[in-house]
């Protein structure tokens, strides 16, 4: 852990292990929290840090976030932690989660909570009262989800095995190779808002940037313009599907139809 005095990097002050931080989080009165590997969760503030004793919680892939109420939600193996003050409250399976091993969580504006689990859990959600699932049946593209983030609008990106999908609280709409995603799998927990309202995420194959002002709805299919038409010759099997033209449905044409044609081709009388 490293901090920046006088325009320089240096050794944080009170931060005595020699441990990679994974996440990092601020209190609005300069309460530092963050998640050690083999050490856990550590608290500090003016260059004094110490431990926080989270016996239930194995934090090898734990996450942390400071929400807009200024408390501290911690995820695990062994469930759901939040620091609201004095008081510590933990959440497990019996209690509504849909698994002990929450990964990635984030928080928005209302103080609704949403995490996914990599363990095939699916996306959830927590408003303080009760917990809310979807997974694959809902829509979710993919149940492993790997990194979560919130746009500008307030919906829910949730970065999985199979590229990234947006949730609008509905319906969920996946992006995937096919639509420029670099890579089809997310490699969590990157994610980043800028400024800007642009998006940034961290993929297994590099880092992708999305403009939402520059992409279109996929609600409606694009126009088609029918140019020529091919009939079935004589003889030929026809299953009797209509044809499309214009957005609407053109039944093939009747065999009376085909014998006039034909004849006509030909300079006979149909």
């Amino acid at each position: 852990l490293s901090e920046r005095v006088d325009g320089r990097f240096q050794p944080a002050r009170g931060f005595t292990w020699d441990s990679p931080v994974t996440w990092l989080g601020v209190q609005r009165d300069g309460t530092l929290w963050a998640i050690a590997q083999g050490v856990g969760l550590v608290r500090g503030r003016e260059g004094v840090i110490s431990a926080v004793s989270v016996p239930e919680l194995v934090l090898r892939q734990g996450s942390l976030v400071v929400d807009p109420a200024d408390r501290v939600w911690v995820t695990g193996v062994g469930g759901l932690v939040r620091f609201a003050g004095p008081t510590t409250t933990r959440w497990t399976v019996a209690d509504g989660l849909r698994s002990n091993e929450p990964k990635v969580i984030v928080v928005g504006p209302d103080g609704s909570a949403w995490f996914g689990s990599a363990d095939s859990g699916g996306l959830s959600r927590f408003d303080g009262q009760r917990f809310s699932h979807w997974t694959t049946d809902d829509g979710l593209t993919h149940p492993s989800v790997f990194s979560l983030g919130l746009d500008a609008k307030g919906l829910v990106w949730v970065g999985s095995a199979r590229g990234v999908d947006r949730f609008d609280g509905v319906t969920f709409r996946n992006w995937s190779r096919r639509e420029g995603y670099p890579s089809a799998e997310s490699n969590g927990p990157g994610f980043w808002r800028d400024e800007d309202g642009t998006l940034w995420f961290s993929t297994a194959e590099g880092l992708a940037h999305y403009e939402p002002t520059r992409d279109g709805p996929l609600e409606r299919a694009p126009p088609v313009s029918l140019r020529r038409r091919t009939w079935a010759r004589a003889g030929e099997s026809r299953t009797g599907a209509p044809e499309i033209r214009a957005g609407r449905a053109v039944p093939r044409p009747r065999r009376r139809a085909c014998r006039d044609a034909r004849a006509r081709a030909a300079g006979r009388p149909g």
